[in-house]
């Protein structure tokens, strides 16, 4: 008998590996995998729902500006863009120009993102308000002036 023949190699029973748990831990990577991309999925939707918020912000301020401007202006007050910058500022905005054209009033306000994060930008918005013009001159710079229905710019 030789050598070879008699002895088998046997392996130490704490050497072997155990069939099916070579995927040991797979689940949980797989679950922290998903979790990290949930998390970045809603950071995502956070963001775009802090610029909508800001832009909805923006505009309703140069809104409630220009037409606090046009009436004060309709008045008769002599400085009507003191009372638009005074409610951009109620709004949480701030007052970046203001025009007065005849009875019209145009305002620009800016809202500031509030995210903390600076390639996020401030949101500008534009508003104009004044009584209807009379001289038929059609809407040709895409503002709505009051009392015109949406869409119908310069149509007679």
């Amino acid at each position: 008998m030789s050598v070879a023949q008699g002895s088998a190699r046997r392996e130490h029973p704490a050497r072997r590996r155990p069939r099916g748990r070579s995927q040991r831990g797979a689940g949980t990577v797989l679950v922290l995998l998903v979790v990290m991309v949930v998390l970045t999925a809603l950071l995502g939707v956070g963001v775009l729902a802090t610029g909508h918020t800001a832009r909805r912000q923006a505009a309703a301020a140069a809104d409630l500006a220009a037409l606090a401007a046009a009436r004060r202006l309709a008045s008769g007050e002599v400085d009507p863009c003191a009372e638009a910058e005074r409610i951009a500022r109620a709004n949480g905005a701030a007052l970046c120009e203001c025009v007065v054209d005849g009875l019209e009033v145009e305002v620009q306000v800016r809202v500031a993102t509030a995210s903390g994060m600076p390639w996020l930008p401030d949101q500008d918005r534009r508003a104009r308000a004044g009584p209807p013009r009379a001289d038929g001159v059609p809407n040709t710079d895409g503002l709505p002036r009051m009392n015109e229905p949406p869409g119908l710019d310069g149509v007679a």
